[in-house]
């Protein structure tokens, strides 16, 4: 589900599709915008003051809205977990200011991540690529010592010529 139907929003649930998301749910304040972005990727959409009921069919929800306060806290989603028979739902909020309060990430099976987290994560992986081209160029560097080695002719003994006829 995606909460938010603005760019955000619409580019999240085009990536979570290129990944095997297997429907996208959208819901927005403005109902013919959810409906619209809805029909672009193929889901559905739901009403505003709705969405909380999808909760015990959905897995993963993203929210991205302009909201000034939170739109779920614990205290609302504590009674749609019970719903959910101990199923995992995993959070992203990606609004600024948050549209969910951190205090939900206490709940057992709730997994809550935010902008930063997100960031956090995109960093490590960032440079673990960075140390894994340095390995990469390593071991290039050393197979072309290995090839330049095994590529010169062999010097006989006594010549002092050097090995590539070089004088």
């Amino acid at each position: 589900m995606v909460i938010g139907a603005g760019d955000t929003s619409e580019k999240t649930a085009r990536a979570l599709l290129s990944r095997g998301a297997h429907s996208i749910i959208v819901s927005n304040r403005s109902h013919d915008r959810a409906v619209q972005l809805a029909v672009e990727l193929n889901g559905r959409a739901v009403h505003f003051d709705e969405w909380a009921a999808e909760f015990p069919k959905i897995d993963i929800v993203i929210s991205s809205t302009s909201a000034p306060h939170y739109l779920l806290d614990r205290v609302k989603l504590a009674p749609l977990l019970k719903l959910r028979k101990n199923r995992p739902l995993l959070l992203i909020d990606i609004a600024v200011p948050r549209d969910i309060e951190p205090e939900v990430n206490f709940l057992e099976n709730v997994y809550l991540y935010n902008i930063d987290d997100l960031q956090a994560i995109a960093d490590d992986y960032l440079k673990q690529r960075k140390d894994e081209i340095i390995r990469c160029e390593s071991i290039i560097r050393e197979r072309v010592r290995a090839l330049l080695a095994s590529a010169r002719p062999p010097v006989p003994p006594g010549d002092t010529r050097p090995a590539f006829g070089h004088e």
